[in-house]
């Protein structure tokens, strides 16, 4: 069975994570574990409740649409830093590969802080990056990922 993590926060919800479980479905056994990492920092370099909240949110929204499509889908809320969450997870499981879901270029800070690459690098393990769009959120956090 090939293990997946899936790291996003914005972009967890969106058709392009459903539709790349789909394929990787197509392809035989297979679970998911989905990170949200917590940014949007409150004091102390520590995630804002709010930041907790919406992150949670939408791990519970993504877990309902994996297990609709038919996968088997665990998942966690992380750390404000997604790389750490990374590592704190990579730590308690085994992974084939990390599929890591970002917002565009120039709009996402994952991507200014070359976060594909420093996964890749802590972890060892292969590393699909997909960009996806932002969920319309009334209460982001303040960091946008």
């Amino acid at each position: 069975m090939r293990r997946y993590l899936v790291v996003a926060n914005r972009t967890v919800a969106g058709r392009h994570l459903v539709d790349l479980v789909r394929d990787c479905r197509e392809h035989g056994p297979c679970w998911f574990f989905i990170l949200v990492p917590a940014t949007g920092a409150g004091r102390g370099g520590t995630a804002s409740a709010e930041a907790q909240t919406l992150a949670r949110r939408r791990l519970a929204g993504a877990i309902a649409r994996f297990e609709a499509e038919g996968a088997s889908v665990h998942g966690e809320v992380g750390s404000c830093d997604p790389l750490s969450a990374v590592c704190a997870v990579t730590a308690r499981y085994s992974f084939d590969e990390v599929i890591l879901s970002t917002l565009a270029p120039g709009a996402s800070e994952w991507l200014l802080a070359r976060l594909p690459a420093r996964i890749e690098l802590a972890t060892g393990l292969p590393l699909t990056h997909v960009i996806g769009d932002g969920v319309p959120d009334a209460r982001r956090p303040t960091a946008p990922v």
